[in-house]
């Protein structure tokens, strides 16, 4: 029976950017098997299996996480791998007919790589861990970076970009705001009334500007302005 595209997996897994165009020294790095790759791979049936297999393997190993497209896998990358394996060359590849099978894949890969999924424990440990390094100085790309640095390191699959981010956005301003508590906390209340009534007056003043802005604004957008205006253009502009 031929497989027939699956889009449950696609949504299920987190976005995968992987080079269209990947050149020689990426496809030796990225995507060459091991002998102990390739006796894997050829533990299941079918050419199109065993390079969805490989596929995914290599993904994981290199960038932490499985493809989660299939069609949009380069066909590159898809026949470096499928010379690799003896298989014909493709002009895409072909999504798997069940998601049971996909599923089955990805168990079979972290087990092969000795890694695991990310769940709630491991996010308590990364945050831990995140805001040990968090400081005024480290901004939420960097913690990001860095998280992704450790979940490779504790081998685990990394999770969505979006879901590190908001984590990294949640330890980044937590950190700042208890540093500028505790800047508060020893100002004596002579030094504190002073930053008050500064920060009001910047306050203030932004309310002004932003006020007579919108005023002009609608100054220019009035009738009697309109018209003013088309009369002094026409004035200046008559010989």
């Amino acid at each position: 029976m031929a497989d027939t595209p699956d889009s449950s997996s696609d949504r299920r897994r987190p976005h995968l950017a992987l080079p269209v165009e990947p050149t020689d020294d990426e496809l030796a790095r990225d995507w060459t098997l091991s002998e102990a790759d390739r006796h894997e791979v050829r533990r299941y049936r079918g050419d199109g299996s065993r390079l969805r297999f490989a596929i995914q393997l290599c993904a994981l190993r290199a960038y932490g996480r499985f493809a989660n497209n299939f069609i949009t896998v380069p066909v590159r990358i898809a026949n470096y791998l499928g010379r690799q394996l003896g298989l014909p060359p493709v002009l895409f590849v072909e999504p798997p007919g069940r998601e049971a099978t996909d599923l089955a894949h990805e168990r079979r890969i972290r087990s092969f790589l000795g890694m695991r999924s990310f769940d709630a424990s491991t996010l308590k440990k990364l945050e831990r861990w995140l805001t040990e390094r968090a400081g005024p100085d480290i901004t939420a790309p960097e913690l990001v970076e860095r998280a992704e640095d450790a979940l490779r390191l504790w081998k685990v699959v990394l999770p969505a970009h979006s879901t590190l981010e908001r984590v990294a956005r949640s330890i980044a301003s937590r950190t700042h705001k208890e540093l500028f508590h505790g800047f508060e906390d020893r100002l004596s209340p002579e030094l504190g009334r002073m930053l008050d009534e500064f920060l009001d007056s910047v306050r203030s003043t932004k309310s002004m500007l932003s006020n007579g802005s919108r005023r002009r604004s609608d100054m220019r957008s009035s009738p009697v302005f309109s018209s003013k205006l088309t009369r002094r253009s026409w004035t200046t502009s008559s010989p």
